[in-house]
């Protein structure tokens, strides 16, 4: 038996000898097979009549109009449209499983306390049947590489778009619609799916009190990081990580505060009480909480509640590009390799900007115009404008790729021209993520204490296909969310960084950006270009336990209600199961505390304030742990958050057959020749914000201040890539099928005016 089978079995058995006053090993009639089937097939009917159920209730929630958020540009309608549930029929099927699960295990359950199952025998055999079931309409299951009728692509050569077949043994690592994996088992109240516990069988503090009093606003700006670390934390975490909420009738979105105890399985448990003294919600006495999707471990297992991870798990370009076939044919002109894209009539690059999304309605513009949002491979790029801005570059930047390739090969179809770009584009986002932006965030110890720092020359030859990149659970759940310390309340825009006193643009408050796209298409205020060059150039605030007051505050604020990002990512690692951070520290190698006072990694002062909070040292939740810790040498982030990190990037290099710098021996047209891969490694952000806007020059490197060891340089000095190392005659080494143009989900258009 698998690990979290033997301790589903003993959580049943410490039930049993509370509940039962007979679990004795005796040959009772009960313990007979066939009487246990009986039972298992009269429990699996009621686990899918409940979950029959499940959906006609929501159903006539709907009907009723419980819960329904009406204005998708209302603080909940923005909620709602930075994590929309799942929109694909495999991915509820998958979230089916995990219900139906969970049922089946109240239901034995119950059954054990009622004294129907009593002896051990039985139990084990109800349990065995029961995970044998479960296993048998598990729908995570992995498919033959071999078999090229599966795919669309060569798989040999090219990524899926959902990442399946990366590992040709097995095929469902790291691909999307799979469940995150644990790094430690989950913590529930019950064992199954309810919110953690305290140490002594309580409730745990407010996280909206936990918000204002450890995570309250301070202004510290860094003197050495620009806000393009944060920028490139949320661009990158879209790429590896989205997690769906739960949803009410085909789909609709759910405002829990006014549904508290209607919604079945625990949707709207966990709203967040607004404490009767606060003095910035006034207004209202409760924050939307809407759990996140269950589901199953990727083996079916029973156990504890699992989280779908929507998208790749592979820093592959998916927020480019998107994660389903269906997703990259919106985006794509379906000739000549190129991307759609919204053209003005503006002079430069300054015009060309990510297709128009008129299916999306969560922008909340006052133009008169009702510019619309952008359409992205990841629909949550029009959050705020920063992380528009780079979308669209890299927008461009695979254009750019397209018309360079297509020059030099004309004969290339469009699929082979599309895929060899988005290849290239795959590359240079993980170059930079590891070359630049990641030893910033880890240092330079960590990096090399887990072999992270790219190579020079040469390949790297460390790939190991039982290595799972998989992306875990109090990674995408807390860890990487330590970027939400870095954000500013607002955004410098500047028409030349070497000059930035000569700027008349205004700057942007941030909450006023959020899917707000006018400042992306205010070119006279420089559109994204000025705002790319101000996160270049201004300060991002420290790294610290302080998040700024627009994101506790005023989160999404439509003038009636508000949310709070810290309050938020503190309830999602309860409502996901996370330990708290005592377990963490341990798993890390260090000494895991006794009381608050031994947390010697987090200063003294701040230790006296959870002291304040927290009842017990094993109730701190990890993102609040993690972020009051003080940072390593050269670093952003202490020691548990640098450890959780450097685990999780190393994966995602070594569990990766696509990592640019491999040299592997089952296909020739995998990796990159050693001329080309010279070439990825000139490439820096800085580079191609040169090639893709108008600028000057850039910071030699964006994510830190300029200075006497960062100094500005004109674009036509910093490096780039030379195309012309791709002359491999490609003809005839795809077995492509042909793939027709969707509808809808972006255009080519031209703005008016």
């Amino acid at each position: 038996m698998g690990k979290a089978f033997v301790l589903l079995w003993i959580s049943l058995m410490v039930v049993t000898a509370k509940g039962s006053g007979n679990s004795s090993d005796s040959s009772d009639e009960e313990t007979g097979h066939s009487m246990v089937d009986d039972m298992i097939d009269k429990l699996d009917i009621m686990a899918n009549d409940q979950t029959n159920n499940f959906d006609r209730t929501l159903e006539q929630l709907f009907s009723r109009g419980i819960g329904r958020i009406v204005n998708s540009t209302s603080a909940l309608g923005l909620q709602a449209g930075f994590s929309k549930p799942v929109r694909r029929s495999k991915g509820k099927d998958k979230i089916r499983s995990g219900l139906k699960t969970e049922l089946s295990l109240r239901e034995l359950r119950r059954l054990i306390r009622r004294n129907e199952l009593t002896s051990r025998t039985s139990i084990r055999n109800a349990i065995k049947k029961l995970q044998s079931r479960n296993e048998e309409t598990c729908p995570y299951k992995n498919v033959d590489c071999t078999d090229h009728r599966n795919f669309k692509i060569d798989v040999m050569r090219y990524r899926t778009p959902d990442g399946q077949c990366n590992n040709l043994k097995n095929s469902s690592f790291g691909r999307a619609e799979f469940p995150f994996i644990r790094y430690l088992p989950a913590d529930y109240g019950d064992g199954l799916s309810t919110g953690r516990l305290a140490n002594d069988g309580g409730q745990l503090p407010n996280p909206r009190l936990i918000s204002r009093e450890i995570h309250t606003d301070f202004n510290s700006v860094s003197g050495r990081i620009t806000h393009m670390v944060m920028q490139w934390g949320q661009f990158l975490d879209h790429d590896i990580t989205r997690t769906p909420m739960s949803s009410g009738f085909e789909g609709t979105s759910i405002d829990c505060c006014a549904a508290v105890g209607e919604f079945p399985n625990g949707i709207c448990d966990m709203v967040i009480n607004v404490p009767a003294n606060d003095t910035s919600f006034t207004n209202q006495s409760c924050i939307n909480f809407v759990r996140s999707a269950p589901t199953t471990d990727a083996a079916c297992t029973l156990g504890a509640r699992q989280q779908l991870n929507e998208i790749t798990s592979f820093i592959d370009g998916s927020n480019v590009y998107g994660s389903t076939y269906e997703e990259q044919v919106k985006l794509r002109e379906m000739a000549n390799g190129v991307m759609k894209q919204t053209d003005s009539k503006q002079d430069g690059s300054v015009g060309i900007l990510l297709p128009q999304d008129d299916d999306d309605e969560t922008c909340a513009t006052d133009d008169v115009n009702k510019r619309p949002c952008f359409a992205a491979g990841d629909n949550r790029a029009n959050e705020q404008a920063g992380l528009a801005s780079m979308h669209t570059i890299w927008l461009r930047e695979h254009n750019r790729i397209v018309t360079s390739l297509r020059a030099m090969h004309s004969a290339w179809p469009d699929e082979i021209i599309f895929q060899e770009s988005r290849k290239i584009v795959g590359a240079l986002l993980q170059h930079i993520t590891y070359n630049e932006w990641l030893p910033i965030v880890l240092g330079p110890t960590v990096m090399v204490q887990n072999g992270l720092t790219p190579l020079t020359s040469g390949y790297f030859r460390g790939y190991d296909e039982a290595t799972d990149p998989t992306i875990a659970n109090v990674f995408a759940t807390a860890t990487f969310r330590f970027g939400h310390s870095l954000i500013d309340d607002h955004l410098v825009r500047l028409a030349d960084i070497a000059n930035t006193s000569a700027s008349n643009f205004t700057n942007l408050q941030l909450k006023d950006t959020f899917f707000n796209p006018n400042s992306v298409y205010d070119f006279d205020n420089g559109g994204c270009e000025s705002i790319l060059k101000g996160l270049a150039s201004q300060g991002a605030q420290t790294m610290d336990r302080f998040i700024k007051g627009q994101l506790t505050n005023e989160l999404f604020t439509d003038g009636h209600m508000s949310l709070d990002l810290a309050a938020l990512n503190i309830q999602r690692g309860r409502d996901h199961g996370l330990p708290g951070y005592n377990h963490w520290r341990a798993y890390c190698n260090l000494p895991r505390a006794t009381a608050i006072d031994e947390l010697v990694e987090i200063p003294s002062e701040i230790r006296t304030k959870l002291q304040s909070i927290y009842a017990h040292v094993d109730d701190i939740d990890i993102f609040t742990g993690g972020l009051a810790e003080t940072r390593l040498p050269d670093a952003l982030v202490g020691p548990t958050f640098a450890c959780i990190l450097a685990k999780q990037f190393h994966a995602l290099k070594v569990g990766d057959r696509f990592w640019y710098e491999n040299d592997l021996n089952d296909s020739k047209y995998t990796k990159f020749t050693t001329d080309q891969l010279t070439e990825i490694r000139k490439v820096t952000l800085s580079g191609i914000l040169c090639q893709n806007m108008v600028a000057s020059g850039m910071p030699q490197n964006s994510f830190l201040q300029l200075s006497t060891t960062n100094a500005f340089m004109d674009c036509d000095n910093i490096p780039t890539m030379d195309l012309s190392k791709w002359t491999e005659d490609l003809q005839g080494v795809s077995n492509l099928q042909n793939i027709k143009p969707g509808r809808g989900g972006g255009r080519r258009i031209r703005l008016r005016g």
